[in-house]
């Protein structure tokens, strides 16, 4: 059968949308309870359209028959049988840049199994995939308009930049100089205007000087010192007594504070051969391209769930492939421990469509 009635997808949805992830993310059937409405049966609360009875739904029972005994209640409770039936597949797809992608999964499911499925967020987000991590974070404190800041110092980022809060909050007044980022993952954002502030460093020399910053809205931190600020100061080299490291529990995804495309590589060897890296300071893993991990037959390795994500510089987030471990030298071809690097997937450096 074809169907002749042209169809046409609404232009509203071609931009990104404003969602609600606290609401997004909630079951359906827990956001009903949460309503106060007692469900007799979950699966007919879940198969029933606005406009259906509950009389005669044939296809319901069948499949109340086929999980007859799973209920809610058996469902959440944390242990179950010591062997539960294998009872379900779950196939869940994207389609994006193109292409349709689909999640493996180990192996079909139980119930309580594809329970714990149903119930992970359904929209992935830097809030709701996180380890509890105790790092050591490197900052530069700067005194920037009679204020002092902890700023990111970051080599990924060819200019100094400032989030629209921060603006907002100050009160500055921007100019009207725009213009666009290249993000880590190839995506581009784009600056609300630019400002001249006053800076200091808060750590040694205390001379102070005006340096211009982009005005970026959900800019992920405060405040970006970038490269080109980082090498006239020389901080990252003769002058490192300025940056403060702080060892602190992190409770979020990785950040990724890339603002530009790499203009200059350093030489350095993985599992002894020579390769030139990006160095970046605003990175807070190690990445590689699935290409180089496929062309030397590396090892990819499942991503753990927290580490699924990284969030980019304008707070978006882009969807990691898998890890490699490899032997890691900045000087010369001797082989180093294994260390893990994020594996993601073409065609951007970082995430895959």
């Amino acid at each position: 059968m074809m169907n002749l009635i042209p169809c046409e997808w609404n232009p509203e949805f071609a931009t990104r949308r404003d969602l609600n992830y606290c609401i997004e993310n909630k079951p359906y059937i827990e956001a009903r309870a949460e309503l106060g409405i007692e469900d007799e049966s979950v699966v007919l609360a879940f198969m029933r359209g606005p406009d259906e009875s509950d009389v005669c739904l044939p296809q319901v029972d069948k499949v109340k028959a086929f999980c007859f005994g799973a209920n809610l209640e058996f469902l959440r409770e944390e242990k179950g049988k010591v062997s539960e039936p294998l009872v379900a597949w779950l196939d869940e797809r994207s389609f994006a840049g193109g292409e349709e992608c689909s999640r493996t999964y180990r192996g079909p499911l139980t119930a309580r199994d594809l329970y714990k499925e149903l119930k992970k967020p359904r929209l992935p987000t830097a809030r709701n995939l996180y380890k509890e991590l105790k790092k050591p974070v490197r900052y530069l404190p700067m005194i920037i308009n009679g204020s002092k800041y902890r700023t990111i110092p970051d080599t990924g980022s060819l200019e100094n930049a400032i989030s629209a809060d921060e603006a907002r909050r100050l009160r500055l007044n921007l100019t009207g100089d725009t213009r666009q980022f290249v993000m880590g993952n190839g995506s581009t954002t784009m600056s609300v205007g630019s400002v001249s502030l006053k800076c200091a460093f808060a750590q040694g020399d205390s001379h102070t000087a005006f340096q211009q910053f982009n005005v970026i809205e959900n800019l992920a931190v405060p405040v970006i010192m970038g490269k080109r600020f980082l090498d006239n100061s020389k901080t990252l080299t003769s002058n490192q007594h300025r940056l403060e490291v702080i060892y602190k529990t992190v409770k979020r995804t990785f950040r990724l504070l890339h603002l530009d495309r790499p203009r200059q590589l350093m030489r350095c060897y993985v599992n002894g051969s020579l390769v030139h890296a990006n160095a970046d300071t605003g990175a807070e893993m190690d990445l590689m391209s699935p290409s180089f991990a496929l062309s030397n037959s590396l090892n990819i390795e499942t991503l753990d769930e927290w580490e699924r994500l990284v969030e980019l510089a304008d707070g978006s987030t882009a969807e990691l492939w898998g890890k490699v471990r490899v032997g890691f030298d900045a000087y010369d071809a001797c082989s180093s421990s294994p260390t893990k690097a994020n594996d993601t997937s073409e065609p951007s450096i970082l995430w895959r469509d």
